[in-house]
C-alpha cells in the first residue's frame, strides 16, 4: 500500500508543479479519500504548504505514478469547464523526459506534441484534443479511489 500511496503522491507532484491541479484541489482529493487521510493530518493540510508536506525529497520516477497522472489528466479534460489545455500538453511532455511512461507512450506523446506545434501551429484544435483524449484513455483503473483499494490494479 505504501508504494501505491507514493505513486499517487508522485502524480500529485507533477500535477501541482505543472499547474494542472491547484493545492486546494489536491487537498480536497486527500480529504475525500480514506487511505490518503491516514497519511496526512488535518493540521498539516490546514497549515503547512502542500509542497512541503507532500514532496520533500521524494523521487517522482517510480511505479505507476504516470498511470495515476494519466487518469488525473483524463478527469481534468473531461470537465467541460476546464480550459487550460496547454498545461495538459506541458505535463505530457514532462512525463516523457521524466521517464514516467514506456517507450511507445513516449513516442505517442512526442507525436502529439509535434502535431500540435508543427501541424496545428500551436493552437488547441479539436484534432489536438482528440489526440490528447486518446493518449490518456484507458487508465480508469488508476483512479485514486480504485487504485488505493484494488490490489489487482
Amino acid at each position: 500500500m505504501k508504494e501505491r500511496i507514493n505513486n499517487v503522491i508522485n502524480a500529485f507532484n507533477i500535477a501541482l508543479l505543472d499547474g494542472l491541479y491547484s493545492s486546494e484541489e489536491i487537498i480536497s482529493i486527500i480529504r475525500n479519500n480514506s487511505q490518503l487521510k491516514e497519511v496526512f493530518t488535518e493540521d498539516q493540510l490546514a497549515h503547512e504548504p502542500l509542497r512541503e508536506i507532500m514532496f520533500g525529497g521524494k523521487d517522482i520516477l517510480q511505479g505507476n505514478s504516470g498511470n495515476v497522472l494519466f487518469e488525473l489528466i483524463r478527469k481534468k479534460i473531461d470537465n467541460p469547464y476546464f480550459r487550460d489545455h496547454i498545461t495538459v500538453l506541458k505535463i505530457l511532455e514532462t512525463m516523457t523526459w521524466a521517464s514516467m511512461v514506456n517507450n511507445s507512450k513516449a513516442d505517442e506523446i512526442e507525436s502529439l506534441i509535434t502535431f500540435f506545434e508543427e501541424e496545428q501551429y500551436m493552437q488547441i484544435t479539436p484534432a489536438v484534443m482528440q489526440r490528447v483524449k486518446k493518449c490518456v484513455a484507458g487508465y480508469e483503473d488508476f483512479d485514486i479511489d480504485t487504485y488505493l483499494v484494488d490490489e489487482t490494479v
